[in-house]
Parts: C-alpha cells; structure tokens; sequence
C-alpha cells in the first residue's frame, strides 16, 4: 500500500548527506549552507542558503578550476543539477541564527546537522525542543564521528549529552586538530539512513543512544543517554548570546568601518592575522602573519611580534580566534592596547572591499 506523505527536512551545511538523501529519491528536498532540504512526493526541489563560504581548490571533470572562487550553494546546485535534471534548486545567502532560525525550522519535520559550528549546533538544538522537531546530529574529530537523532518523539537531545555549549578558546579549529577526508562522508551516509528510517517509520531510529565511530579501528561504540524526563532550563534569549559572543564581550573591538578609517587617516597601529598559511594565502589584509596553531605551541611569539606602544589590531576569518588571542594578550601578557577586528576578514570583504575573494 502507497501512503503518500508530505515532509519537509532542514539541513545545515553543504555536507554528504544531500546526495544521499536526493540519491534515495524522496524527491523533494530544500537546502541552506547554513542549510535546507524539504523533502516531499512530487518535483524535486532544493532551495541553498549559504553565509560567504566559497570553494577554494577544486578540480571537476577534468576542468580545473571550474568551481573555485564560487559559493559552496552554487557548486551544490550545479553538482546535484547533473545527478538529477529534474531538481529546482533555489538559493539564499544568509546565515542561520537566532533571528531567524525559529521561523525557518517551523516549516520542517527534520532538521539535519551539517555544520561544524558549535554555537549553530546548540542553537538548531533548541529551536527544535522548542518546536519538537527530531534533530539528526553528528559531528567530527581527528579519527573519530559522532551520531544521534535527538528530541525523536520527545527523547533526549544534545543538551542531556552536553548541557552547556564549550567556549571557543577550548575548541581545537579543524586547522588545528585536523579531520580524516573520509569521515565527513561516512557520518553523512549514517545520517542520511536515520532521516530515511524517521521518514518512513522503519527500522530503529538512533534516539537515545550515542554513536561514536572510530575509523582507526573500523568500531561503532554505542553509548545509552541517562537523563531525567525533565528539560534543562534555556530560553529563547540564551540562545540569542553564544558562548563565542559572551567571550568576546570581555575583548574590546573594532569595527571594519573604523579599522577603514584608521587605514585613511594613516595613523599608527599594528595588524596582526592569527589565521593559517593557507588561509592567508586566499585573501589577506596585509598584516602580520601569527597562526594560532604556532601560537598555542608557544604563545611567547605574541610578546616577541606585538608592540605594547600603539593599537594593535588582531583579526582572523569572522572573528573568533582572534578574540582568543587578544584574551590571551591581556590575561597572560597584560596588553591594554588591542582590539579585535569584528567579523575578521568576511565583514571587511562584505562592507568595506567586495572584490576581496572570501571563502
């Protein structure tokens, strides 16, 4: 017997699940890189939404290049086009946060983690307590991925595991700590078969256990969540403030427009860039170059490389890592004279220098 069902599935991030789950044939799915699927009988239909990140290195059907310097959505867009002509894809270009995430996820059935943000993670958390939608989660380490679907029919979710989101300065960046190419994939094709057996009712859905998968060893540990029928205090309002934002509001900042203006009047600071080499390379404000990674080798490269004398101004992608190294300047070294540049590198491409890439 056909039932015919109309569902609608969210998903944050470009990942591997989008494939899996179109390849499936539910036909009809909506898309955001910070990021949507809706799923339904009938035309496929996938709409993209994505805050700046871009493609930086790729090569497709023997075209190099074809896709570099261009938004992940639209690479998405393109690649899934040719898999199934039959997709419409729309997309947007706008980041999932606290201003619009309780409107966008009302619309859905399942929401599917595809980000490696922690901040967005906890914040698509909520919001599906709030709504009670099941939220398909997984993350990745080094060696080793984690999955669970949390709030399935009303089970535990990612705070009854975790109940307070880490801040940053605790968070190895994936520049740092390095994850294996094949587990983004293989934690994609596990997420993908939990929406599959969500959507269709068959089969055990992974609610209340926790996977850890260890790709050095080829093992699956499963692990039962313990927690009490009873919902951990949160609101609305805390999820509005991050852990990265409640950091930051200990570190004085400066906005792009202001840094622009201190670059037109020419007066005296010092810029220093705490992304990765290769980062750098991409796009960069001309300062000087200190990776965090080196830095938490040996922060002592902070006071042999910053001046004491005049501003220094520390900027990194969006604004986190370099956050964390004006803390440390002025916890471990006791520097009164830097700032942190807003929203790094991507506000002062969106406001101050378009043609600046971004990725």
């Amino acid at each position: 017997e056909f039932i015919e069902k109309q569902i609608r599935i969210m998903n944050t991030g470009t990942g591997p699940i989008t494939i899996n789950v179109e390849t499936f044939g539910l036909e009809d799915i909506v898309k955001i890189d910070s990021a949507t699927f809706i799923i339904k009988p009938g035309q496929t239909k996938i709409v993209s939404l994505n805050f700046s990140s871009f493609i930086r290195e790729q090569k497709i059907e023997q075209q190099p290049g074809i896709y570099v310097g261009k938004l992940k959505v639209f690479v998405a867009k393109d690649r899934l086009q040719k898999l199934n002509e039959f997709v419409e894809i729309e997309t947007f270009s706008f980041k999932l946060d606290s201003n619009n995430a309780h409107t966008l996820m009302s619309t859905f059935d399942v929401i599917v983690d595809g980000t490696d943000d922690l901040v967005t993670k906890y914040l698509m958390n909520d919001v599906c307590v709030k709504l009670n939608k099941a939220f398909v989660y997984a993350s990745v380490f080094q060696f080793q991925g984690y999955l669970s679907v949390f709030n399935y029919r009303n089970g535990p979710h990612l705070r009854h595991v975790y109940p307070q989101c880490p801040p940053s300065s605790l968070v190895q960046n994936c520049s740092a700590a390095g994850v294996l190419g094949v587990l983004p994939g293989i934690l994609g094709v596990l997420q993908a078969n939990e929406v599959i057996k969500i959507l269709t009712g068959i089969g055990s859905v992974l609610s209340g256990k926790f996977l850890v998968f260890d790709s050095l060893r080829l093992k699956f540990d499963f692990f039962d969540i313990e927690y009490l029928n009873v919902i951990p205090a949160f609101s609305m309002k805390c999820m509005s403030v991050g852990p990265e934002e409640v950091e930051m509001a200990l570190v004085a900042e400066i906005s792009v427009q202001e840094f622009k203006k201190m670059i037109d009047k020419k007066e005296k600071f010092q810029l220093i860039d705490v992304r990765e080499q290769f980062e750098y390379d991409i796009v960069n404000l001309g300062g000087k170059l200190l990776p965090l990674s080196e830095i938490e080798k040996d922060p002592q490269i902070l006071k042999e490389n910053i001046s004491s004398n005049i501003p220094v101004i520390v900027h990194c992608r969006s604004g986190g890592r370099s956050g964390h190294v004006c803390q440390i300047l002025q916890e471990k070294f006791q520097y009164n004279n830097v700032f942190n540049l807003a929203g790094g590198v991507l506000a002062y491409a969106e406001h101050i220098d378009p043609t600046l890439p971004r990725y």
